[in-house]
């Protein structure tokens, strides 16, 4: 009755009671014709009772059941707001109270299981945030920062202030992390963005429809060397090259560059150059 829809039941009383009122009024007509007054009027008055007692009980049945849903109803906002129902609440449901409360308690153990490991798995990436030397940054699938490495603190960040709750483009006015999540989408890896100061990383956090629910950023410092070994190897070339045209220069005056002269005379401003960006080339491909 909890369940039966209000309308099919106020149909299916006027069903009840219309046929019970047409028999009686249909008998009472016929015995009528017949001559036999008083037996007509015992069934008219027969007839009048059932109908007056269906009423009843219909109307009963209504007021219960809305008794009931209003019960239903308090029960699922205290298990929202509290999480922990009464046995008794349950009980007066009956038979069907027994089944709902066990299908309560199977469905608060799955919850506690799920909110148990939840809470292991925050720990855990807490934990690897404290301790990981590497500059990292954990976001959600709407750009909102959760997490932020100790490595970052210390290697990345000049904000006193923690960025936590912030959004990355807040942070990080360069990055246009829509276009980066698109790109992710589609591509199902990592994306990288090079700026002038720093190098992002961006690797998904898929969910169970595989589909990112959150974004894994790595990010470095730019440096020179970094940057471009071979702008520095081109440095070094064109040094090189303005040396041999200095000796160039000393044949053409008719100066000797003979061995002896060239141990006797003093390192001039490009050998100086010439041997600081070889030793600089030679460390950064070592």
């Amino acid at each position: 009755m909890i369940f039966l829809s209000i309308k099919i039941f106020v149909f299916l009383m006027l069903c009840a009671v219309g046929c019970v009122a047409g028999v009686g009024i249909y008998t009472y007509m016929l015995f009528m014709a017949a001559g036999s007054k008083a037996t007509a009027e015992i069934i008219f008055f027969i007839s009048v009772c059932v109908v007056l007692v269906l009423s009843a009980g219909f109307l009963s049945a209504i007021t219960y059941s809305k008794r009931k849903r209003r019960e239903l109803n308090r029960i699922t906002k205290m298990a929202r707001v509290n999480g922990v129902i009464a046995a008794e609440r349950f009980s007066k449901f009956g038979r069907f109270g027994i089944q709902l409360q066990s299908l309560f308690e199977d469905i608060l153990r799955v919850s506690e299981m799920r909110s148990v490991r939840i809470a292991y798995l925050n720990n855990a990436v807490s934990v690897v945030c404290n301790h990981t030397p590497l500059p990292m940054l954990i976001v959600d699938i709407t750009g909102t920062i959760q997490y932020v490495s100790n490595g970052y603190i210390k290697k990345i960040s000049d904000e006193e202030k923690s960025i936590v709750g912030m959004h990355l483009l807040d942070v990080y006015s360069e990055i246009n992390f829509e276009e980066v999540l698109s790109k992710i989408e589609k591509s199902g890896s990592e994306y990288t963005v090079k700026t002038e100061k720093l190098v992002f990383n961006f690797l998904p956090i898929f969910s169970k429809e595989n589909l990112p629910a959150g974004v894994l950023v790595t990010i470095e410092k730019s440096s020179l060397l970094s940057q471009g070994s071979s702008a520095v190897k081109q440095l070094y070339e064109s040094v090189k090259q303005k040396d041999v045209e200095a000796d160039e220069t000393l044949n053409e005056r008719g100066e000797s560059t003979d061995t002896s002269r060239i141990t006797d005379r003093k390192p001039d401003f490009f050998d100086s150059m010439k041997k600081r960006f070889f030793n600089m080339f030679g460390q950064n491909n070592g």
